[in-house]
């Protein structure tokens, strides 16, 4: 028989599941990356660490749900290790959508997250959007309507008297965040000024293959990899990005802290000379 699963969420983030009256806690980081799972007890029963496109680095424990690359913002992991985002499929492994964007083209056609998987998340599979600033901007505007929710007498003075009593450093922080998402959210599906009608635009692209390398240079990402996972963990660790290999000369782009990439970078540039 299958379990009834019960899913509980805050202002559209999963927090928790009940799967046939055992009870799970998530635990997320900022970007929506499932990266624990606690019992009713609080303890520890999965950790997971992720490269920055979404493939697992490593992890500890049994995942009892679908939910792991940001996964608490909706990107559920199917039997291929696909993540279905409702609009289309991302694919970690390609570091990619599989199929075109359905903005395009006003929305780039295949990549993921402007190539700032750190930084952008796409929880509609349409655009993506700054989750950086945005998350403490909605935070600081929540806690706000939490205090003086709307529809309370004086409602603009409530608001008012909570910001005056703020701590300045608290009131730079919330209006900075604020600002930057502003400037950094996408305007999704309209056109930008000047754009041709639809007709004059130009077919839709093919699909790019997965590219193609020489062995030694997935030899030198495995052992890089392997290396960078020997290093201590820590929150610049966990934002490593995965390795992409590239047909311009063969290189392997990747970004990390100084901390963890040393190991790894003499190894591929010793590989390399």
């Amino acid at each position: 028989m299958t379990a009834t699963v019960t899913y509980t969420t805050v202002n559209g983030r999963l927090m928790m599941e009940n799967r046939g009256g055992v009870k799970t806690a998530y635990v997320s980081d900022t970007l929506g990356n499932l990266i624990q799972c606690r019992d009713a007890s609080g303890n520890k029963t999965y950790e997971a660490f992720y490269w920055s496109y979404g493939e697992i680095r490593a992890s500890t424990g049994t995942n009892p749900s679908p939910w792991g690359f940001v996964g608490l913002l909706g990107y559920y992991t199917d039997a291929l290790n696909y993540l279905y985002v409702r609009a289309r499929y991302y694919r970690p492994n390609l570091t990619r959508w599989q199929t075109v964007d359905p903005l395009w083209p006003w929305q780039m056609s295949y990549v993921y997250a402007r190539s700032s998987p750190s930084k952008f998340a796409d929880s509609r599979g349409l655009c993506p959007w700054c989750i950086i600033p945005c998350a403490p901007c909605a935070a600081c505007i929540i806690d706000l309507l939490i205090v003086c929710p709307p529809g309370i007498p004086s409602w603009g003075q409530c608001v008012q008297g909570v910001w005056d009593n703020l701590p300045t450093w608290l009131k730079w922080g919330c209006g900075i965040a604020c600002a930057a998402c502003l400037a950094c959210i996408p305007t999704c599906g309209v056109p930008e000024p000047g754009m041709p009608p639809e007709e004059s635009l130009p077919p839709e692209p093919e699909p790019l293959p997965r590219p193609i390398c020489p062995p030694e240079i997935w030899d030198c990402a495995a052992a890089t990899k392997k290396a960078l996972s020997m290093c201590a963990p820590g929150p610049d660790c966990f934002t490593c990005i995965a390795f992409q290999c590239t047909t311009f000369g063969g290189s392997i782009s990747f970004e990390c802290s100084a901390e963890c990439v040393g190991i790894g970078a003499l190894y591929c540039l010793g590989k390399s000379m």
